[in-house]
C-alpha cells in the first residue's frame, strides 16, 4: 500500500467499525441464542418457541424497516449526519441488551439493533462507494465484508470461551463509541463529494471534501473524485426534479437489487442465526468449535479478498462463480449431514462459507452501490436492503417450520437450488463494472446488454488520462482551496445568471465539457 492510499484505507476502516457492528449483531444470536431464552425465560422450559424465534429475527424485520426510509432521510441530510446518528443507535440497543431481564426488554434491544444494522447496511456501501478513486473502490468497498466477518468471528469467539452473554453484549459499545469518535472528532470522515455537489449543489464545498477525502499530496485522487462528478447535472438547491427511469437505469437496478437478492437467498443469514442448532442436529459433537471454525473461515477469506482477489477478478465471475459453489458445498453438507457425520458437515460448512465470501458477501453491497443511478442511489440502496432484510426476517421465522418438515437436510437443499438460480440470474443481468467511475457504469447500462460480452467490452473502453496537477499542503478543511478549480467553462455555466436561475445545464453545455 502506497502513502497515496493511505488516507482512503484509514478512512474506509474507521467507517467500517458499523459494519462489524452489521456482523455482530447478525450472529449476536447463533452464539447467544439459547442462553439467552433461559435467562430472560422467554420460552419457558423449552429450548424453541415463538418468542425465542422473533429474538433470532427481530433484528432483520427492523433492519427492513429501516432501510426504507433512510434513503430519502440520506438524501436529504446527507450519509454522513445519519452514520453519527446512528452510532447513538447502536449504543442504546446493546445496553438494553446486556442488562435485559424479561424478554420484551431483550426484544427493544435487538430491534434497536436491528434498525442500527438497516441503516449501516445502506450507508456504509454507499458512503465508500462515492469517497473511493474508481481505482481503490474494489479494494475499498471489500473491506466492508472483512468487517463483517470480523464481527461474526468476535461473537463465536467469545462464545468460544464461554463468555456471559450480558458482556458479549456490552462487548459491542465498544466500537460504536468508536465510531462516533471517529466522525465527531476526527476530520478524515467528510460528507461525500457527491452529495455536496449534485444534492446540495454546493462545488466548494464538495472540492474541500475531496480534498480531505483525499489527503493533502494526493491532487490526482482530488480530481478524480470531482471529476466523477463534473458534467453530472447539479440540483436546484437540492430540490430534485422527479424524472421518469430511463431504460439504462431500469436496467441498473434491477441488475443492483437482484444481486442483492440473491445474496439473502444463499441462506448466509439464516445458517447464521441458527448455526449452533444446526451443527447440533447435524452430528457435531463441539458445536462451539464448529461455529468458531466456520466464522474463522469467513474472516480468512474476507481478507483474502481484499489483498489478492477483489482487486483483480472482475464482479461478475466472483457472483456467478460464487454462487454455484456455494450451491455444491450446501448441497454436499446437507448429504453429510443426513449421515450424521459431524466433521464433514463442518467442512462442508467451511466451503459453503468461503464460495460465499469469495463472491456474494463481498461483492453484493458493493456491486450495488456501485450501479444505481446518481439521482436514486440513497433510495435504490434503501430498498435492495429492505428486500434483503424482510427476506432475511421472513427466511429466520420460517427455519423452526422448514426444520420440523424437511429437517435440516432439506432447509440446506433449498438454499442450494437457490444458490443455483442465483447464478442463473447473473449471468444474464450482471454487467462488469470493476476499475470503472460511477459515470461509466451508468453509462455501459444505457449503452449495453449484459448478457452480451461484445457490447460490455465495447461499452467499458478505457476511459481518457485525467491531467496530473500539483498542490500546496493545506489543513482539511472546507475553507482551504489548495485543490485547482475544475474547468473553467463548467465554473462559467455555473455562476452564468441564468443557469443558476435554472439550476440546470444543457446538452451544449455538457458537450463543451
Amino acid at each position: 500500500m502506497d502513502s497515496q492510499q493511505t488516507p482512503h484505507v484509514i478512512r474506509t476502516v474507521l467507517v467500517q467499525l458499523q459494519c462489524f457492528l452489521f456482523g455482530y449483531t447478525v450472529s449476536f444470536t447463533g452464539a447467544t441464542l439459547k442462553v439467552m431464552v433461559e435467562a430472560t425465560g422467554a420460552c419457558g422450559k423449552s429450548s424453541m418457541c415463538p418468542v425465542g424465534s422473533l429474538i433470532a429475527s427481530l433484528a432483520a424485520l427492523c433492519a427492513a424497516v429501516s432501510s426504507v426510509i433512510i434513503g430519502p432521510i440520506s438524501d436529504t441530510y446527507g450519509r454522513r449526519t445519519v452514520l453519527v446518528f446512528n452510532t447513538g443507535i447502536w449504543i442504546i440497543g446493546y445496553i438494553l441488551i446486556a442488562i435485559s431481564t424479561n424478554p420484551w426488554i431483550l426484544l427493544i434491544g435487538r430491534g434497536l439493533t436491528g434498525v442500527a444494522m438497516g441503516i449501516a447496511s445502506v450507508l456504509v456501501p454507499v458512503y465508500v462507494a462515492e469517497t473511493s478513486p474508481p481505482e481503490l473502490r474494489g479494494r475499498l468497498g471489500s473491506l466492508t465484508n472483512v468487517f463483517i466477518s470480523a464481527g461474526i468471528l468476535a461473537v463465536f469467539a467469545e462464545g468460544l470461551i464461554k463468555l456471559n452473554w450480558r458482556i458479549t453484549a456490552a462487548m459491542a459499545i465498544i466500537p460504536a463509541l468508536c465510531s462516533y469518535f471517529a466522525f465527531v472528532f476526527t476530520r478524515r470522515l467528510p460528507e461525500t463529494p457527491r452529495f455536496l455537489i449534485l444534492v446540495r449543489g454546493d462545488l466548494e464545498a464538495g472540492r474541500m471534501a475531496a480534498k480531505c477525502l483525499a489527503g493533502p499530496d494526493n491532487i490526482d485522487h482530488e480530481r478524480a473524485l470531482i471529476d466523477d462528478v463534473i458534467g453530472k447535472q447539479p440540483s436546484n438547491n437540492g430540490k430534485k426534479k422527479e424524472q421518469a427511469l430511463t431504460k439504462g437505469e431500469r436496467k441498473a437496478i434491477f441488475a443492483g437489487i437482484g444481486v442483492v437478492t440473491c445474496f439473502v437467498m444463499s441462506g448466509n443469514n439464516t445458517l447464521q442465526a441458527y448455526l449452533d442448532y444446526i451443527l447440533l442436529n447435524s452430528g457435531v459433537s463441539d458445536v462451539a468449535k464448529g461455529a468458531a471454525c466456520f466464522a474463522g473461515t469467513q474472516f480468512i477469506l474476507a481478507i483474502f479478498m481484499y489483498f489478492f482477489v477483489i482487486y483483480n477478478i472482475g464482479r461478475r465471475p466472483l457472483l456467478i462463480g460464487s454462487c454455484i459453489a456455494a450451491s455444491a458445498a450446501l448441497r454436499a453438507a446437507s448429504i453429510a449431514a443426513n449421515l450424521q457425520n459431524g466433521p464433514l458437515v463442518v467442512i462442508f460448512l467451511c466451503a459453503f462459507i468461503a464460495a460465499v465470501t469469495l463472491g456474494l458477501s463481498t461483492v453484493s453491497l458493493l456491486y450495488a452501490s456501485e450501479v444505481f443511478p446518481d439521482r436514486l442511489r440513497g433510495r435504490a440502496m434503501a430498498t435492495s436492503t429492505t428486500i434483503f432484510w424482510l427476506f432475511s426476517f421472513i427466511l429466520a421465522e420460517a427455519f423452526p417450520f422448514l426444520k420440523d418438515h424437511f429437517k435440516v437436510t432439506g432447509v440446506l437443499d433449498i438454499f442450494s437450488l437457490c444458490s443455483l438460480f442465483s447464478a442463473l440470474f447473473c449471468w444474464l443481468f450482471v454487467l462488469e463494472s470493476k476499475d470503472k467511475s460511477l459515470s461509466e457504469i451508468q453509462d455501459a447500462f444505457k449503452k449495453s446488454s449484459p448478457i452480451s460480452s461484445f457490447k460490455i467490452r465495447r461499452a467499458f473502453r478505457s476511459s481518457p488520462t485525467k491531467n496530473k496537477n500539483s498542490s500546496s499542503k493545506e489543513s482539511c478543511g472546507y475553507s482551504s482551496t489548495s485543490i485547482p478549480p475544475p474547468p473553467d467553462e463548467f465554473t462559467n455555466l455555473l455562476s452564468s445568471s441564468n443557469k443558476e436561475e435554472a439550476g440546470v445545464l444543457d446538452d451544449d453545455d455538457l458537450a463543451t465539457l
